[in-house]
């Protein structure tokens, strides 16, 4: 009989992403360098995202606006400002979620009668992205409590560390869970559409079977973003406002019902002109890195 072809050669030979034999190992490799890279590149734009939502930007809620007064009052490099915390956890939760996006997407195909090579339904997909939303919810909200904490820069800390104990010694444990319940429906919401979105804009795009390649992954990657963030951006403001400042925004529920009495439901979506952007930048490069590094760790590997 003839030796079954390793995983990663399946995968390569195989047009869909997420049709390949699952190798845990290699998924939580390529998902970290992929969400390390794609933090870099994008982090700019979450800062000046943080700030609009925030009313930190000099009275302007514009994106431009909101640079150029950040760029005057506090330069370049503000903008990198609390980026430790986020490409640490970027890397490590990005090849966890990977790790339990494949776990989950085995599992469900096993359990409604997939082969292993098979993609299986974008229900599955999908359902896959809800869970995996929540298996990496715990460690997302305490990042993103010290990335925006460092981002609003109310108050002075010289690194990541630094604001993580000043947290922990003025508000304890408790204080890492601040905006739990809000981060975790914004993951769920989010990851829900991700990969499922994904594979069905690449497969529109797809012609006699040959899947697009770059530029096809960086606009497909990017326009699942800006979907995905549409749907989950309500949760993030309400994340947002409740990590920055607790003792104003005590709860999920008294926040939200707070933004929705004072702007409407439009209040949800102050700043989306930055949020779509850094959304499609941030996705894009997710998936185009991905896919592409993917393919050379296969190429390494086996030819």
């Amino acid at each position: 009989h003839p030796r079954p072809l390793p995983p990663m050669v399946l995968k390569r030979n195989n047009p869909h992403m997420l049709e390949a034999r699952p190798s845990f190992t290699r998924e939580l490799c390529i998902g970290t360098v992929t969400g390390m890279c794609a933090t870099t590149v994008a982090y700019p734009l979450d800062t000046v995202k943080t700030r609009i939502q925030m009313g930190l930007g000099g009275g302007s809620t514009s994106m431009s606006g909101v640079m150029m007064h950040t760029l005057r009052n506090d330069g370049v490099l503000s903008f990198y400002r609390g980026l430790n915390a986020p490409l640490a956890s970027a890397g490590f939760t990005s090849g966890i979620a990977m790790l339990a996006r494949s776990l989950w997407t085995s599992k469900l195909k096993a359990y409604f009668g997939y082969a292993p090579h098979e993609r299986g339904s974008y229900a599955v997909i999908s359902a896959s992205g809800i869970l995996t939303g929540a298996s990496i919810a715990p460690v997302i909200t305490p990042s993103d409590l010290i990335k925006v904490r460092m981002q609003a820069a109310q108050e002075a800390h010289s690194s990541s560390a630094a604001c993580l104990l000043h947290i922990m010694r003025t508000e304890g444990l408790r204080g890492l869970s601040v905006g739990f319940t809000a981060g975790l429906l914004q993951q769920v919401s989010l990851w829900s559409v991700f990969f499922a979105g994904y594979e069905a804009l690449m497969a529109g795009m797809s012609v006699d079977g040959q899947r697009p390649g770059r530029a096809g992954q960086l606009v497909a990657g990017g326009v699942v973003g800006v979907g995905a963030w549409s749907l989950c951006m309500p949760w993030d403001i309400v994340k947002t406002k409740q990590q920055v400042d607790p003792k104003a925004f005590p709860s999920c529920v008294e926040t939200f019902r707070g933004i929705v009495r004072n702007g409407g439901f439009l209040g949800f979506f102050r700043g989306f002109g930055t949020v779509a952007t850094r959304a499609f930048v941030s996705n894009g490069c997710f998936f185009m890195f991905y896919e592409q590094i993917s393919r050379l760790v296969a190429e390494h590997m086996y030819d």
